[in-house]
């Protein structure tokens, strides 16, 4: 499956330059192993072996970067559209007691082919799920058979004991295989020459400080790269980092709506970033999306969160925080009869959250994020000539990608050195010894969705309500 080499010939490729800046510039790259080896017109193949890849009428941009998603729950998908997070959390977030080592294996490995399919190359994923060793084992296992490149930001998990007749949840912060479980996937990842690293998930600060810095410290000694926490609603893990002692450069907040600027600036000047969601975040009433808030701009990012609630196309993303950014902007100027005399931010902007913004946002600026030589080779080709990007990516080829673009358009993705997405079909991947096209991935997917809905019709959802408002006070 992987070149030592290969050429991409005469492609448009949107290149980084000073003060996130991008342009296009008409050349050839070269990669070698898993890294960009050169960038210059007229390349020749490097060996007789070298995968020469015709990228006439093509457009190259960087691998998108997601920095919040819950890859386990593609078996889910469909359920969440009209639910806001109160009502999500028994249909999606809880329903995890109901899947097997292998429902995680699938659930996370479909999640990442449904996001190089659309051109994301990165994932963190806080994998919420956390219900044996064995699960968590399945999900770092998929992680790796998929191809993807990720942080395995596994977390200790609040637990359903029993669904009925009344509720009962188990809420030992941290089990008693934790630390086993957690100190033997520090030695088998990083996996797949270092695509694979370990993070850390925590959403149990109310265990306090002792414990709770007892497990950053432990997963810090172990080498996880970020450790990621939800921030919705009325609560925030920002004072309690504080109090701790624990902010720093390697911690990535999801969401993070209608906080006070005391508790963004403690973030943001310890080195912390933000992923925001927008679809998720404008469903699910969390708020409005901060990305493009002025003392939060600088370190956000992008993710999808639930793609069982919407899709796993990052420019998707894109597209909505841009235009949702625009909306509030305007719409002050619309009431008082004139309109806004221009737009308040351009597209380059949201695609820097996914792109650049996002390799900050995972301590890898300097490895991904932009296409340039020395850079792992994380690469998404675009065909220029489909419906929906003619003309458009001639003109502006960053436009044509966030205004225009669909996943049919992803011709090809290369993740690492090795094309994962070739002609606009998924490659092969091999899972636990055997080679699956996407659709016996599809079929396994489908028939675990079967299983998991005659236990999930099973529950009386009303009643589950009831008792979680009635925990929640």
């Amino acid at each position: 499956m992987a070149n030592n080499s290969i050429l991409l010939k005469g492609g448009k490729v949107l290149i980084h330059g000073a003060n996130d800046v991008v342009t296009t510039k008409e050349t050839d790259i070269l990669v070698e192993g898993n890294k960009i080896a050169k960038i210059a017109p007229s390349i020749s193949a490097s060996t007789s072996s070298t995968m020469v890849i015709d990228c006439k009428d093509r457009l190259i941009s960087p691998g998108f970067i997601d920095t919040h998603r819950h890859l386990w729950q593609t078996q889910l998908k469909g359920r969440h559209i009209d639910e806001t997070l109160y009502e999500y959390l028994p249909t999606g977030n809880m329903a995890c007691y109901f899947y097997s080592p292998d429902d995680v294996y699938f659930g996370t490995l479909g999640g990442c082919l449904e996001s190089i399919d659309a051109g994301t190359t990165t994932i963190v994923d806080h994998a919420h799920m956390a219900y044996s060793k064995e699960i968590c084992e399945a999900g770092a296992e998929a992680l790796e058979a998929s191809g993807v490149r990720a942080t395995y930001c596994i977390t200790p998990t609040n637990r359903v004991n029993k669904w009925g007749p009344k509720l009962e949840m188990n809420f030992e912060a941290i089990p008693t295989w934790w630390d086993d479980m957690y100190s033997s996937l520090a030695k088998s990842i990083p996996q797949g020459s270092g695509r694979v690293r370990l993070g850390l998930g925590y959403d149990s600060y109310m265990i306090g400080k002792d414990a709770t810095t007892e497990v950053f410290k432990k997963a810090r000694n172990a080498g996880a790269k970020i450790i990621t926490s939800h921030s919705v609603h009325n609560f925030t893990p920002v004072p309690s980092l504080k109090d701790f002692n624990l902010l720093g450069p390697d911690i990535l907040i999801s969401h993070f709506n209608n906080f006070s600027a005391s508790t963004v600036s403690d973030l943001v000047s310890t080195g912390g970033h933000v992923s925001a969601t927008p679809s998720t975040e404008l469903q699910m009433t969390h708020g409005y999306p901060v990305c493009f808030q002025p003392d939060l701009a600088a370190v956000s990012s992008l993710g999808v969160d639930c793609h069982s609630a919407t899709s796993a196309s990052l420019v998707s993303e894109m597209r909505l925080a841009l235009q949702a950014a625009r909306s509030v902007y305007n719409q002050p100027f619309t009431e008082k009869g004139s309109p806004a005399p221009k737009l308040n931010i351009k597209a380059v902007e949201v695609f820097n959250l996914a792109t650049i913004k996002g390799a900050r946002a995972c301590g890898m600026e300097n490895e991904i994020g932009s296409i340039a030589e020395g850079k792992l080779a994380d690469l998404v080709i675009w065909d220029m000539t489909t419906p929906g990007m003619v003309a458009a990516a001639e003109h502006d080829g960053v436009a044509a990608i966030v205004a225009h673009s669909s996943v049919r358009d992803v011709e090809g993705v290369i993740v690492d050195g090795v094309v994962r997405k070739e002609q606009g079909v998924l490659r092969d991947v091999d899972v636990r010894g055997k080679t699956m096209e996407w659709k016996d991935i599809s079929r396994s997917l489908v028939e675990g969705r079967e299983g998991l809905q005659k236990k999930l019709d099973t529950l009386d959802y009303g009643q589950v309500g009831r008792d979680l408002a009635a925990m929640w006070g």
